[in-house]
């Protein structure tokens, strides 16, 4: 994973990502043991809970606050373990037909289309439970 980091933000730590890309096999060993003694312990350290927040305009000029984006950047070795925490260990707990809910970063995936399924699901469950 580390040597695959793609050009990147770094987040509130401030190491760029080609540090992680460009010394993997050097790091490897220690984020190993890094990350395994955070997932033991439950518990990240300081840095990795605290985001660098950068607005962006969804309208230029903007005019109001609304027409802001929000955009959270943690720092890299964070996204690193939240990526192996999610396709290790809950992607495989989680049954594939359960995943048919997700609409973000799809053709089809608009605001529209998840109220629709919403409605529909409601009322499927309100028509079986009478």
């Amino acid at each position: 994973m580390l040597s695959s980091v793609k050009k990147t933000s770094p987040g509130v730590d401030d190491i760029p990502y080609w540090v992680f890309k460009h010394c993997a096999v050097e790091l490897t060993p220690v984020v190993t043991y890094l990350i395994n003694t955070i997932v033991s312990n439950g518990t990240p350290p300081p840095t990795w809970l605290k985001a660098l927040v950068t607005h962006v305009p969804k309208k230029t000029p903007p005019t109001y606050f609304s027409h802001l984006r929000p955009i959270s950047v943690t720092p890299i070795l964070s996204r690193l373990t939240e990526s192996l925490i999610v396709r290790k260990h809950l992607l495989p707990a989680i049954l594939s037909d359960q995943l048919t809910d997700q609409f973000a970063y799809r053709p089809s995936g608009s605001i529209t289309a998840a109220l629709i399924a919403t409605t529909h699901h409601t009322s499927c469950l309100l028509e079986s439970c009478s």
